[in-house]
């Protein structure tokens, strides 16, 4: 099996790679934000504390429009690679910055 950073420099290839589709791209991203912290919520570093990972860090990591990033998160969603879900409760609605993503290495490792 490949080390971590071997995989962390596969992700960031797959997710800068303008030649990928969109979907490839944001699960990199995804990836890359989630497995690597060894946890399934999609984290980023900013000044050194851990945030969610927002639609808006994905486009500009990934060098994709919004619009882009939001239609690679729902096909991702429909195949079981992630789920969005709000942050402060599961009845809680999902509206903006109330996201959190949650990713798999497999589609539907979620579900029992």
């Amino acid at each position: 099996m490949a080390d971590q950073s071997d995989m962390s420099g596969q992700w960031n290839d797959q997710m800068t790679n303008p030649r990928w589709p969109e979907y490839v791209r944001v699960l990199a991203c995804l990836q890359l934000h989630s497995l690597r912290f060894g946890r399934e919520l999609c984290l980023i570093e900013n000044r050194g504390v851990s945030e969610p990972l927002r639609s808006t860090d994905i486009a500009r990591m990934a060098g994709l429009d919004r619009s882009n990033v939001r239609r690679g998160l729902a096909w991702l969603e429909r195949e079981g690679f992630c789920q969005r879900l709000s942050l402060h409760g599961v009845d809680a609605p999902l509206t903006r910055g109330n996201i959190g993503i949650m990713c798999w290495a497999r589609p539907g490792m979620h579900k029992t």
